[in-house]
């Protein structure tokens, strides 16, 4: 028979033995860790800056600052890769274009001939949001974002008045300012 000296010696063995595993711990924290950091960041990129001349990105800013509230451009792209072009004065839609999609892919080139049309009518508007659906592929929207952000050649430019100076700046820059306007879905 035991004696309570030698269960109490036991209890204290065994107590001393006892190890924690870390590593299931650590190979959760390996894993966990590269996803959070990575949603997060992708979760921050809203803009992609592209440089202008500088007269003309000072003229920009001041013409859309007069009129940021009146005139907003968005571009929404369907699941079945059906563009809509919209241009907003005071909230309300003004200019409409829709863009059907040719055999389930983009048709980026009536998009430019929409954007070029949208742009003569807001030549000081410079930023255009774009909403594309989940389903479309990162390579469409950058296809898109560059026929945006494309440059016209000098005898097709865009001029308009600055408020400031009040003299004529002549853009080539179509929409240099894309956002997404649905990264972060309410």
């Amino acid at each position: 028979m035991l004696n309570v000296d030698e269960i109490i010696d036991d209890i204290k063995n065994q107590s001393n033995q006892f190890e924690i595993d870390l590593a299931p711990l650590l190979a959760l924290m390996v894993t966990l860790i590269p996803i959070l950091l990575l949603s997060v960041t992708f979760v921050r990129v809203v803009m992609i800056e592209t440089p202008l001349p500088v007269v003309v990105a000072e003229a920009a800013k001041r013409a859309e600052k007069k009129l940021q509230k009146q005139v907003d451009i968005k571009l929404f792209i369907a699941d079945d890769k059906k563009m809509e072009l919209q241009a907003f004065e005071n909230q309300k839609i003004s200019w409409k274009k829709e863009i059907v999609s040719q055999e389930n892919i983009l048709d980026v080139d009536r998009l430019r001939e929409s954007v070029l049309a949208l742009k003569a009518k807001y030549p000081y508007k410079f930023s255009l949001k774009i909403n594309p659906s989940s389903k479309i592929k990162y390579k469409e929207i950058m296809e898109v974002m560059d026929t945006l952000r494309a440059e016209v050649s000098k005898d097709k430019a865009f001029s308009f008045v600055d408020p400031k100076t009040k003299e004529s700046i002549v853009s080539a820059s179509v929409f240099p300012n894309v956002s997404f306007g649905n990264v972060i879905e309410e």
